[in-house]
């Protein structure tokens, strides 16, 4: 042997066999298998990239869905900072439309209680 290396001793098997390699009519089976084997990883393989390449167009529509919600919420929240915008002015309006309703109540209690207080007028009395 070259380089110092040790062949691993052939033992022989109950079929006779001693490791060494398949046998002619053997190899011609296990070969037959292979291909039929290689036939269904092919259709396999086919079923995976279509159902990969679906997987993709969805993932595609999924972003662009993605980016249309991003835009709408862009717009709310563009509305909200409208809104808040309009919050400190919100006190200074309900008192001013408390203060133009008093005021109409104030008018109304006066037309009602005015002839009550206004002072009567004098008895006018016949010439004697």
């Amino acid at each position: 042997m070259s380089g110092g290396i040790i062949p691993f001793p052939g033992r022989r098997g109950s079929d006779g066999r001693d490791g060494s390699g398949p046998e002619g009519p053997d190899l011609t089976a296990r070969v037959a298998r292979l291909g039929e084997a290689n036939v269904r990883i092919e259709a396999a393989l086919g079923r995976i990239e279509s159902t990969s390449q679906k997987l993709i167009d969805g993932q595609h529509r999924l972003e662009l869905e993605a980016a249309e919600v991003k835009g709408r919420i862009g717009a709310v929240e563009g509305r909200l900072t409208g809104i808040e915008g309009r919050f400190p002015f919100l006190p200074t309006s309900i008192q001013l439309i408390g203060f133009i309703l008093s005021i109409f109540v104030l008018l109304g209690l006066f037309r009602f209680l005015e002839p009550r207080l206004a002072p009567s007028p004098p008895a006018v009395t016949a010439p004697r």
